[in-house]
């Protein structure tokens, strides 16, 4: 078995849409070039909005442009989604096609991801260490997360 890597192409600062194209460019580009090709489609963060974005929107705007044609969501196996920023803008399902494909991780404490905001500007600086990736790490999500795309993969 081969594994590759594909570094989205976006700034990481507040460019979701950028970034989405971007995911949505590449999964195209590898279903076409590589049809026996199992995807796991992951980020963190704002990645993860970009991937979310990428793989729920059915049309443009906003600045994304580049939705996915049907069919393709057949090469996605996995997705892996870490403290998902899109969960603010009324929930981060991706498109029905990927339906028991997603592991969405949140520790219960993260500013950017878990329900509700922080009450004041001291919660969010207390809580922001829950937001880094080692808080992910150490929680046992990244390995979690590890396991779901892997058995996908078989």
């Amino acid at each position: 078995m081969e594994i590759g890597v594909y570094g989205v192409n976006y700034p990481a600062n507040n460019e979701i849409a950028q970034g989405a194209n971007d995911v949505s460019r590449r999964i195209q580009y590898m279903a076409d070039a590589c049809p026996d090709t199992r995807l796991v489609v992951g980020g963190y963060s704002l990645g993860a909005a970009a991937a979310a974005v990428a793989l729920s929107a059915t049309g443009g705007g906003f600045g994304f442009k580049n939705p996915l044609p049907p069919g393709v969501d057949t090469h996605v196996a996995a997705v892996v989604l870490f403290a998902n920023v899109t969960r603010r803008f009324g929930g981060s399902d991706v498109g029905p096609a990927f339906a028991g494909k997603v592991f969405e991780a949140c520790n219960p404490v993260d500013p950017i991801c878990r329900d509700g905001l922080p009450r004041s500007l001291d919660d969010f600086q207390r809580d922001w260490s829950s937001h880094l990736h080692d808080a992910y790490i150490d929680s046992g999500m990244v390995n979690q997360a590890a396991d779901f795309a892997a058995a996908r993969l078989q």
